[in-house]
């Protein structure tokens, strides 16, 4: 019963994280103004200091915080790979907010469509978990898609495979990190304020919070927009299977492909919508595969119930 409650609370946070980041579009829209950079630089410093005030209101994460980064100290793997993580995620940052700043949201939604198949593709090759044939097959669809967007394109999709890998990778590496996820959380972020301050302070080019009224208080509020959703996915990568929260993220870019055809009115080739059903095939084989292989589960639990 414990283990179905931990699932649920797992697959909830990772159904809210994918939420808010499928809609999160729409808060970068409104400083599109500003430089890729400095908004970056900008998350790094306010999601830190919006840490810090969850930590004051909550005591016993201030204590957990305190206890498991003095863990740190010996235990340099760990320290290793929060600094990998912190670097995959400042960089898929940077490539989204590029290609949300300059008209590319659909480009963008389509590394993030290519990324639960990926997340499959490693968890098979570091986690041990079985690649099926359906599997495979949808690999092989979603592959035959990006060089379709590719060809289409007339270069390498970088910005979709920038972002798919690097964040692959991160949600990878966030299953091997032994920590909390608001210690993980801060850690990240902490290990990039440096260069980030330093940037700020004395490269920007419009300075340290030297915008107008509207753009100061949006880059403030974007800590928040940071941290919450990777709070929530911190929360639900030691709950749930990695693959079923590569399974779970189709609801971001299926959101954020909405928006740009939609809403921001970005045009899309017949040879690129050629693409992305392919990706889609890859997609529905997924998730058939993935709901069938559910299903075949819970059946041999109940015959074992039933058998005892």
């Amino acid at each position: 019963m414990q283990a179905n409650n931990e699932r649920t609370r797992g697959t909830a946070a990772a159904f809210g994280a994918y939420v808010i980041w499928g809609f999160l579009v729409l808060y970068w829209k409104l400083i599109e103004d500003l430089p890729s950079l400095d908004i970056i630089c900008h998350r790094i410093v306010w999601t830190p200091a919006f840490m810090l005030l969850l930590f004051l209101a909550f005591g016993k994460w201030r204590r957990v915080f305190a206890d498991e980064l003095g863990g740190l100290l010996g235990k340099p793997s760990q320290a290793l790979l929060l600094l990998a993580a912190s670097l995959l995620i400042s960089l898929n940052w940077l490539t989204y907010l590029y290609a949300v700043n300059h008209g590319h949201v659909a480009e963008a939604s389509l590394g993030y469509f290519i990324n639960p198949l990926l997340n499959f593709v490693l968890s098979f090759i570091f986690l041990r978990e079985r690649l099926s044939r359906a599997g495979a097959a949808a690999c092989v669809f979603a592959l035959v898609g990006v060089v379709t967007v590719g060809v289409q394109a007339g270069v390498i999709p970088w910005i979709s495979l920038t972002l798919a890998l690097t964040f692959s990778v991160y949600g990878l590496i966030k299953v091997r990190i032994n920590l909390r996820s608001y210690t993980s959380l801060t850690m990240e972020t902490l290990l990039m304020l440096p260069p980030a301050l330093v940037y700020l302070l004395g490269f920007a080019e419009a300075g340290f919070m030297e915008y107008g009224a509207k753009e100061n208080a949006l880059v403030i509020g974007a800590g928040i927009a940071t941290a919450v959703p990777l709070l929530l996915f911190a929360e639900a990568v030691p709950k749930i299977s990695y693959i079923s929260i590569g399974f779970i993220q189709y609801v971001s870019p299926s959101i954020t492909f909405l928006l740009s055809v939609f809403l921001f009115r970005e045009p899309i080739p017949p040879m690129k919508l050629f693409g992305f059903c392919f990706i889609w095939v890859g997609i529905l084989i997924f998730c058939f595969d993935t709901v069938r292989a559910a299903g075949v589960r819970s059946a041999r639990i109940r015959a074992e119930r039933n058998g005892g």
